[in-house]
């Protein structure tokens, strides 16, 4: 496989659309689903995606206040006159609306009828089950992948550059409108906490939230320790829990799991925090390019953020639900990233080094040593920056090929 990465200036200069991979999941749910759900943090591409995949419907933005007063004047005859065809972007905002959904649907019996989509947040997708249990068809949407960014390009706009990938991140507007990544991401959080936090908890103390963010930033790819962010922070335990799952909820951040099995081993049970998107992490840091390369205990950990984050992406956009994991013994032997697949487990260690050590496959020895009689652990990944080799039957590629990891899902999906 050839350099994945588009030059980013050129591609800024094009102006060219994304090609998101979740087209086709939208296409096949059409016609097994009366709604389909469209869920994802802000600003990930939902309403541009939509709008392509169903350039026929008839769009209503329910963050606008015209749209928002034609339904709300009178919601039944508005369903009554649009029962299919239709999309509800920003459903959240008016969420009573799903059950009037659900009884134009149960009426007209046809697939395909509504679009709806939204930030998610702690309530959305609750909401949405209950009042459209089995009449809805989900997916969901995160800021474009390095895979999605190579469709459609020449070669003249590729590029190699690991630290332009690092900063620029994967929100569309950075790609698509020639922003300059710190100004976006400032932006983005701030709108974000004064916006989207306000909203899903009414949280009053902005100040301490900010501060979690950037402790959060600050260990990336580490253990999290409630007691000691609480202690940082100056807010409690239970406090803390409650931020992180809003942090979760609305795509900022996620808890890796550890996985654990009876291995007769001591292990990690404590979750490791990595971001969605590697431009909001290092703009949470206050990172420079040069300041990150000279720091490379942090470079590592935002490296392995980023493959991590890819992984999950693009299982995600082949609307397979991930199940990843890491693997830490307390004999400090560890795994970076076990996807999981019934009997059949993927192992993959990551590094940001571009040559190979011996000592890199320690932990995959390890957990080999201790799972091969519970779990087919055959597939073994190296994600680096190095070269494309094949090492005992372990895979190494490059950190632009991390899609090939990937690959064997799809023909299993």
């Amino acid at each position: 496989m050839g350099s994945l990465l588009p030059n980013l200036h050129n591609l800024c200069k094009m102006g060219s659309m994304i090609k998101r991979e979740l087209e086709s999941s939208l296409k096949r749910l059409q016609k097994t689903m009366p709604v389909l759900a469209v869920i994802g943090p802000r600003q990930s591409g939902k309403t541009t995606l939509i709008r392509e995949v169903f350039p026929d419907y008839e769009y209503f933005n329910l963050e606008k206040q015209e749209d928002i007063d034609l339904i709300s004047k009178n919601p039944e005859n508005f369903f009554k006159n649009h029962s299919r065809n239709v999309i509800l972007d920003e459903v959240q905002k008016m969420p009573e609306l799903l059950s009037r959904i659900m009884i134009t649907v149960d009426e007209t019996r046809a697939l395909g009828s509504f679009v709806i989509s939204g930030s998610e947040n702690l309530l959305l997708s609750e909401k949405i089950s209950q009042s459209l249990a089995g009449r809805v068809g989900y997916v969901t949407l995160l800021p474009t992948s390095l895979k999605e960014r190579s469709l459609d390009l020449d070669d003249d706009y590729f590029s190699d550059s690991i630290m332009d990938n690092l900063f620029k991140g994967g929100y569309p507007a950075v790609y698509q409108n020639n922003v300059i990544p710190s100004e976006y991401y400032s932006n983005y959080i701030s709108t974000y906490i004064e916006r989207d936090v306000r909203q899903v908890l009414n949280i009053k103390d902005l100040v301490s939230f900010r501060k979690l963010l950037v402790l959060l930033a600050n260990s990336v790819g580490s253990e999290v320790n409630y007691a000691t962010l609480s202690k940082q922070v100056g807010i409690s335990t239970k406090t803390i829990q409650n931020w992180l799952s809003i942090l979760e909820a609305t795509y900022i951040i996620f808890r890796l799991q550890p996985y654990f099995d009876n291995f007769g081993k001591r292990i990690v049970k404590s979750p490791k925090i990595f971001f969605y998107d590697t431009g909001i992490l290092l703009y949470l840091l206050g990172y420079s390019m040069d300041d990150l390369g000279r720091d490379t205990t942090l470079y590592g950990h935002v490296f392995e953020n980023l493959v991590i984050t890819e992984v999950i992406k693009n299982l995600t956009n082949l609307n397979i639900q991930p199940d990843v994991y890491f693997f830490k013994a307390s004999s400090q032997d560890e795994v970076d990233l076990i996807i999981g697949h019934g009997f059949r487990q993927t192992l993959i260690e990551i590094k940001s080094a571009n040559i190979v050590n011996r000592n890199f496959f320690k932990g995959l020895n390890y957990y080999q040593a201790v799972a091969a009689a519970k779990h087919d652990v055959s597939r073994q990944f190296l994600i680096y920056n190095g070269q494309r080799e094949n090492v005992s039957g372990r895979q190494l590629l490059n950190w632009q090929e991390i899609d090939e990891v990937t690959d064997y899902y799809d023909s299993q999906n």
